[in-house]
């Protein structure tokens, strides 16, 4: 039975493709509902701060926030518990990771599908998984890679590719869009590579 309660400072909120909805915050923190009337607090381990986005997959959900917080759930949103942050190093096919913290703060997360390379051949499997993305300040883009614990339990750092925030991020067919400060606009087609995107204003009719 969700408890009576008015939830403040949420930043987000997502209806994950089990069939809940979750909302995140600053003093909230995490808060689910399968009906929208309504509430639960989600139980969590570990000390996060403000958070500021949440995405679902077909069977996690992940949030996002402060100081380079990512707390994942495999409960439909009633449990969550921390991830952990990779540098990663690639000689031929075979990657190293190295385990980094990062203190950039987090806005957003977007999940899409991707064709992860086998560790030994480098050559893709046929079959996708999905690949969650995401974003924040200084540049910052970390994107997850399958782990012991879930798809989302581990997330590497992307190479920088700007120095301005991003403070949101989509994804459609096989395409992650980035968006942030001054006018910034990225592509990426797996959340690892980025290329800026250049776009003109129209021109005032006469």
């Amino acid at each position: 039975v969700g408890s009576e309660m008015c939830i403040r400072d949420s930043n987000d909120i997502d209806y994950i493709p089990e069939g809940v909805f979750v909302a995140v915050g600053s003093t909230s923190g995490i808060n689910t509902s399968t009906t929208g009337i309504g509430w639960s607090t989600a139980s969590v381990t570990g000390t996060y701060g403000q958070l500021n986005g949440v995405v679902g997959l077909n069977s996690e959900v992940v949030a996002v926030g402060a100081a380079g917080t990512i707390a994942i759930s495999t409960t439909r949103g009633s449990t969550f518990g921390p991830t952990t942050i990779y540098r990663r190093k690639q000689v031929g096919f075979i990657p190293s990771y190295t385990p980094e913290n990062i203190s950039q703060n987090l806005y957003a997360a977007a999940v899409g599908s991707y064709l992860f390379p086998n560790a030994l051949t480098g050559i893709a499997t046929d079959v996708p998984y999905e690949r969650t993305v995401v974003v924040g300040a200084a540049g910052t883009i970390l994107y997850s890679e399958p782990g012991t614990a879930g798809l989302s339990s581990s997330f590497v750092v992307a190479n920088k590719y700007a120095t301005q925030p991003f403070y949101g991020i989509g994804y459609n067919e096989g395409t992650f869009i980035a968006v942030g400060n001054a006018g910034a606009l990225y592509r990426s087609t797996d959340g690892e590579v980025w290329s800026c995107l250049l776009y003109t204003s129209p021109s005032p009719r006469d």
